[in-house]
């Protein structure tokens, strides 16, 4: 079974300290060592405990010390004014081409190699900012399902929840170019012919993660309604497993329907990312629709 998990940040990026590829101090960042992070007697901040007790898969949220790759997949320009310390900077842009259409299984997967990421390893993605959603990690966080890759997490709370409690670094770490080899998973994955062939199948649900406004100036025959917006909660994180059930069980009059093959779309396929995370983290199959 495919493993993934949204991670809270105090405790899953204590492996940042434990990795020879941090390669400097960070004045800010305080005391970093991994004890301070692994007592579970220390008291934790309310803004980074977790809400996954009645996740649909409690089982695949885990914390743990396993070395992993911390991918800050924010522009070059943010990197550079400040990061969490061992991550290494690859920008989301790189992997949507023209109309912002996914570049391809091929470019994907040399992109990935070129910046030291495998198969194999473990990869915990993160973006920006806790006054508005960034859809670059969940984009990531899917692209990844969909090339196969079976360790794949995303940092909930983000960079600004991180930096402010224990600081970042301006110290850049760059991993040796190795080979990524994709295992597609085509379940993850939907296109414009795709959608056009199941509008009639009555075990497939399409779900436009757009806002209201923009839904109601047209959309996909059939498709149900759900602003990626009502999925978070206070600072931009994503809302707990409870409030999330009752949100998806209430939409288009009789809720989601699990059994069934679930589509999200947006207007290029990157907002409708979050709803990806969020429908994943519960449980349900589901597609992004590439390029919508």
């Amino acid at each position: 079974m495919k493993r993934f998990v949204v991670v809270v940040g105090i405790v899953l990026l204590i492996i940042t300290m434990v990795t020879s590829a941090v390669t400097g101090g960070c004045p800010s960042c305080g005391d970093n060592s991994p004890s301070q992070f692994l007592d579970s007697s220390s008291e934790e901040p309310t803004s980074v405990r977790p809400t996954n007790s009645q996740y649909e898969n409690p089982g695949l949220i885990t914390n743990t010390d396993e070395l992993v790759i911390i991918v800050d997949v924010r522009s070059p320009e943010e990197y550079a004014e400040g990061h969490i310390p061992g991550a290494i900077n690859l920008d989301w842009a790189k992997f949507r081409g023209a109309k912002s259409v996914f570049i391809g299984v091929e470019n994907a997967t040399r992109i990935l190699g070129e910046n030291g990421i495998s198969q194999k390893d473990r990869v915990i993605v993160y973006c920006g900012s806790s006054t508005y959603p960034c859809t670059a990690s969940s984009y990531v966080f899917w692209m990844l399902e969909y090339l196969g890759h079976e360790n794949v997490s995303v940092l909930d709370g983000m960079f600004d929840a991180w930096c402010t409690l224990y600081g970042c670094t301006k110290d850049v770490t760059i991993r040796p170019p190795t080979t990524y080899t994709a295992n597609l998973t085509e379940v993850r994955f939907a296109d414009t012919e795709w959608v056009q062939n199941n509008l009639n199948n009555p075990m497939v649900q399409i779900v436009d993660a757009r806002t209201v406004e923009e839904y109601n100036a047209g959309h996909i025959d059939g498709a149900i309604n759900l602003n990626y917006e009502r999925l978070f909660g206070d600072g931009n994180r994503l809302k707990g497993a409870d409030e999330l059930e009752y949100l998806l069980s209430s939409i288009g009059g009789g809720g989601l329907n699990k059994s069934k093959d679930t589509v999200v779309y947006c207007r290029s396929g990157a907002r409708s990312t979050f709803l990806y995370l969020a429908l994943r983290l519960m449980g349900y199959q589901v597609r992004n629709y590439d390029g919508s």
